[in-house]
């Protein structure tokens, strides 16, 4: 949290990226990293999180993140094997290559690190990509205003307010939602991380191929295996023995 402004605007980690050309006094910055456990000392070519069309190199994200997320894989592994084994026996194809994604350790791995400072923006509307299947989000500082469902309907949508500190584990590529940023200068900024499922460009294709048919179960299986079993996160000895190589 100590780069100045200009140090980051320089960066060579962070891109500047423009959501809503109306509105340019609101500064919006992204770093494409991975969390990957295996991977945790070199940088790998993956898909984009802004662009699922296109690859980019991604670094390592800092040691102590690494840790979390491999500590958040393993307080959760029975969750996460029980959903791998729940969308396998769907027996559709699509399900399949999520389930080895899981298994495989790339829950949590595609990690997008979020700036937003400047005017208030209200962002669009929409469903998350598909490597958002699987998400977990993390705000580190500042606040922002996530509305869960479509923002026309009746009774209107709930809406939670992040600060720092606030998780949530959800599958956001499969409902409507938006984020509100409110306006504020860069010693205030809003701070998040984004960690994805890391797809591969097979599975990619693999999902973008299928219709509501086939990711409507996927999406059931999702959601109903985070209601059943709820998620938690690692304590803080928990991920310091991942540090100390006893994951």
């Amino acid at each position: 949290m100590s780069l100045s402004e200009g140090d980051l605007k320089k960066s060579s980690v962070f891109n500047l990226v423009t959501d809503n050309p109306k509105n340019p006094e609101h500064h919006y910055l992204e770093a494409y990293l991975h969390a990957l456990w295996a991977s945790q000392t070199k940088a790998v070519v993956g898909l984009s999180p802004r662009d699922l069309s296109t690859t980019v190199e991604k670094n390592p994200v800092p040691g102590t993140l690494m840790a979390f997320f491999q500590a958040l894989r393993n307080v959760n592994s029975a969750l996460l094997e029980d959903l791998a084994t729940k969308l396998e026996a769907t027996e559709l194809d699509e399900a399949k290559h999520i389930c080895g994604l899981i298994r495989n350790g790339s829950a949590f791995t595609d990690v997008a690190v979020q700036i937003h400072y400047g005017t208030k923006d209200i962002g669009a509307q929409h469903n998350d990509a598909l490597n958002s299947v699987l998400h977990c989000a993390l705000t580190l500082h500042g606040e922002r205003h996530l509305t869960l469902g479509n923002k026309k309907a009746k009774p209107k949508p709930d809406t939670v307010t992040l600060v720092g500190g606030a998780v949530y584990i959800t599958s956001p590529a499969f409902f409507k939602h938006h984020v509100v940023y409110p306006a504020c200068k860069y010693p205030e900024r809003i701070v998040s991380i984004q960690a994805r499922l890391s797809l591969t460009e097979q599975t990619l294709s693999t999902l973008e191929a299928c219709d509501e048919n086939v990711m409507t179960p996927i999406a059931d299986v999702i959601k109903n295996c985070l209601a059943e079993r709820k998620m938690v996160l690692p304590t803080l000895e928990q991920v310091k023995q991942v540090m100390d190589g006893a994951s």
